[in-house]
């Protein structure tokens, strides 16, 4: 009798003890899910935040760089030029940071999408040359670029998040680079002796600049993070570039490497070694594409700019015009429907963000309006993250660039084959 009680006592003190435990199971889920909605929440607000200082600093930051645009065009005096040049390119330093921290989201979100396209590899080192000219000379910094494959045009690959590759690490070794040194960038592409169809990509930056300790290597990897005893006051920056630039290595599928003695340089080479080449139909097209850009063919088409910022509106109105575009602005939805009603209209520029009726709102009116005739409608906008819309023709970003604003409007007037209809 007296086993049979212990033998109930202990299983009533085990039953007990799983009571307890399930309690505590319980307690821990409940604490998991309450953990996971603030996520969520924390993850949505961190979203909405970033949408929206995306908008309210590039829709002035196109102000400041459009205008600016404007007046390198008119003005003659070198010096001035030069100031306006400031200008241009402290906005684009500007914009190359919210760029990062916006990119680095994505990319974190598991949203940043890669859009592969034959890449013309010479033209792209030639703009970065350009680019760097100003720096370079400033800082009497000797910059070598040589692509050691003439005989390969173009390659498939993002051509964004190449040049965003590059003009991270070329930016960077400039930024560390003392005057009098040098800056080499060397590329190459070969056949993968161990994958058919598939070619070895590699691109090599290398600096005679300050150097990285060993132990501090993965560290300039890591977002927000730099290298112990770098002076933020001399060199600036916020450590996301060499973050941001092994996300974007790592999405097109190669790897980034680095080697580097301190008083010496540095050197980062990036190895993709899944470059495809393009066949001769694909290679064809872009080559006429880029002769279209550059040609253009503007015969006063019709253009309506539809957007409520005065500035912006001034700045798309200044630009096109120089263009031998006939260009009208309107401020708001309403008005782009009332003036459709009654007008040919060859391309719109519809703004997203508006108040009272939104680009999406205005662009089904606009189609129920038209009903077949479907006129091109290119959305502008300073959202980061623009949710997709089957009616779009195109997507121009803020701040604008003037190529890429001239080349969309070309594009779309070649392939729809627009005629002047006052005639």
């Amino acid at each position: 009798m007296v086993c049979i009680a212990t033998d109930i006592t202990e299983l009533k003190q085990k039953n007990d003890e799983l009571e307890a435990l399930f309690e505590e199971y319980k307690s821990l889920n409940q604490s998991l899910a309450i953990a996971k909605e603030m996520a969520e929440a924390a993850n949505k607000a961190k979203s909405e935040f970033l949408a929206n200082m995306s908008h309210e600093i590039r829709t002035p930051l196109n102000a400041v760089i459009g205008f600016s645009e404007i007046l390198k065009a008119k003005i003659i005096d070198p010096k001035l030029k030069n100031y306006v040049n400031g200008i241009i390119t402290g906005g684009n330093n500007l914009l190359s940071l919210i760029n990062d921290i916006l990119d680095l989201s994505k990319v974190e979100a598991g949203k940043l999408i890669i859009n592969l396209a034959p890449v013309s590899v010479q033209d792209l080192l030639n703009d970065l040359e350009q680019i760097f000219s100003v720096s370079v000379q400033s800082k009497k910094i000797k910059l070598t670029i040589n692509y050691l494959s003439p005989a390969i045009t173009q390659v498939i690959s993002d051509e964004t998040r190449l040049r965003q590759i590059l003009l991270n690490l070329i930016g960077n070794a400039v930024k560390f680079t003392n005057e009098g040194g040098s800056i080499g960038v060397e590329v190459n592409c070969i056949a993968n002796p161990l994958i058919d169809d598939k070619n070895i990509f590699t691109m090599k930056i290398s600096d005679t600049g300050v150097g990285i300790p060993i132990n501090q290597y993965e560290k300039i990897f890591e977002a927000f993070s730099q290298q112990d005893g770098q002076s933020t006051r001399k060199y600036g920056g916020t450590g996301l570039g060499l973050a941001i630039t092994k996300r974007l290595v790592n999405l097109l599928g190669g790897k980034i490497t680095l080697s580097s003695e301190v008083g010496k340089g540095s050197e980062f080479t990036i190895l993709l070694d899944n470059i495809q080449l393009p066949s001769k139909s694909n290679l064809a097209n872009a080559t006429q594409t880029v002769n279209d850009q550059i040609n253009y063919g503007f015969n006063r088409q019709r253009i309506l700019i539809v957007e409520d910022n005065e500035l912006n509106r001034f700045v798309l109105y200044e630009t096109l015009t120089m263009y031998n575009l006939d260009v009208t602005i309107v401020s708001g939805g309403q008005e782009a429907l009332d003036y459709i009603a009654s007008n040919h209209i060859d391309i719109i520029l519809l703004d997203i963000m508006m108040p009272d009726m939104d680009g999406y709102e205005t662009l089904v009116k606009i189609r129920q309006l038209e009903k077949q005739l479907k006129t091109p409608v290119i959305a502008v906008t300073a959202v980061s993250a623009m949710r997709t819309h089957h009616d779009f023709d195109g997507v121009i970003k803020k701040p604008i660039v003037k190529t890429e604003l001239l080349e969309t409007l070309a594009q779309l007037i070649t392939n729809k084959k627009i005629e002047d209809k006052r005639k």
